[in-house]
């Protein structure tokens, strides 16, 4: 398998800084992958329909449990190897059904103060408490299959320019060709690079 190529425009310091600060907001049993998956998702889709522009440059690709970050396995490994944040599976139960569930618990004090606006940290902070504290992993997973996630395959671009479509309405045959020039533009600006 060829490794992943990151994201052209990732901030990673920004990326990591987020994702610490979010996995020491929340207990890591209340955590997991598909919670923290979806603060990611939401804080750059805020921020990038509120203060036009994504707070970490991130790309969000379809995964089964709605949209996830491109870049984060490879993120999740540097910060385990650079003693950053710790990451565990553990069995976990809910009424008759068993799962793994990822926990995640840092090892350093996120930078908060050189890395996120007031305005960022405001949607963070709203984001974290409605993802967190107002819905099951299952809930807020299910509130991520919209029409945007429907009609793109496991593995393909979520562009976060879809959080104005989702408000508009309904996607027209129009949007959808405007939606893969993009993708197919910056694959082809991708290739080149």
């Amino acid at each position: 398998m060829a490794k992943a190529t990151p994201t052209k425009g990732l901030n990673r310091s920004a990326f990591d800084n987020l994702l610490l600060y979010i996995c020491q907001q929340v207990p890591p049993d209340e955590l997991g992958k598909t919670k923290l998956c979806k603060c990611l998702w939401f804080s750059d889709l805020r921020a990038y329909a509120e203060l036009g522009k994504s707070i970490t440059g991130e790309r969000y690709i379809k995964g089964q449990h709605g949209p996830i970050p491109a870049d984060l396995p490879q993120v999740l490994i540097d910060l385990e190897r650079k003693h950053r944040l710790a990451t565990r599976k553990r069995r976990h139960f809910q009424g008759q059904y068993q799962y793994e569930q990822h926990e995640f618990v840092p090892l350093v004090e996120p930078d908060i103060k050189s890395q996120f606006s007031t305005e960022q940290m405001a949607i963070i902070g709203e984001v974290i408490h409605y993802v967190c504290h107002e819905h099951t992993a299952k809930e807020i997973s299910e509130l991520t299959h919209n029409r945007i996630w429907e009609l793109a395959e496991i593995g393909e671009e979520i562009p976060l320019q879809t959080a104005f479509v989702i408000r508009m309405g309904e996607v027209t045959e129009e949007d959808m060709k405007w939606g893969r020039r993009v993708i197919a533009e910056r694959s082809a600006a991708s290739a080149a690079a």
